[in-house]
């Protein structure tokens, strides 16, 4: 009778210390905080018409168009093959002038969201520039403000010209 008592007097799962306990309620506290901080995140840049952040949430949903039409070029080889061999040589005729005329435009139209670096770079700022010719620069225009004020959102997202997607045969 002595050993039962024994045996149900023990905690279940061995023995546990104090300092795993508070370990695991830090991790999870952690997992927390990192949670709200990406939901936060998320937040900010919603897609809504006349949300503070709207313009950064414009130019994150066009990058990731840009994204998936770059993309979109391995699964175009493929279905332009794919039509090729199934005798539809007029459906992949049509999707390569289409899906052409798609990438240029994208890629005309890359500048117009995401302005060159050298714009900003040209700019007389910094240690051997004044006041003065700070001020004369504001005036005369030559200052230009960054389109985009986050910093991680500047960079324009690629767009592989190199990739050999169309089909000789079909031009």
């Amino acid at each position: 009778f002595s050993d039962v008592a024994s045996v149900t007097s023990r905690p279940f799962g061995g023995c546990q210390s104090g300092k795993s306990g508070t370990s695991l309620s830090g991790s999870i506290a952690t997992m927390r905080t990192s949670r709200n901080r990406k939901k936060q995140e998320r937040k900010k840049y919603v897609l809504k018409e006349g949300s503070r952040y709207e313009d950064l949430a414009l130019v994150i949903a066009l990058g990731e168009l840009v994204s998936s039409v770059d993309k979109m070029q391995d699964e175009c080889k493929a279905l332009l093959k794919a039509l090729v061999m199934a005798r539809s040589d007029e459906d992949a005729r049509a999707l390569q002038r289409s899906f052409s005329a798609l990438l240029t435009e994208v890629e005309r139209d890359i500048p117009k969201v995401w302005p060159p670096e050298s714009a900003e770079s040209s700019l007389p700022l910094g240690p051997q520039s004044s006041s003065t010719l700070i001020a004369e620069a504001v005036q005369r225009q030559l200052i230009v403000q960054p389109v985009i004020s986050d910093p991680a959102l500047r960079r324009p997202p690629v767009l592989r010209n190199n990739f050999s997607w169309k089909l000789n045969m079909l031009s």
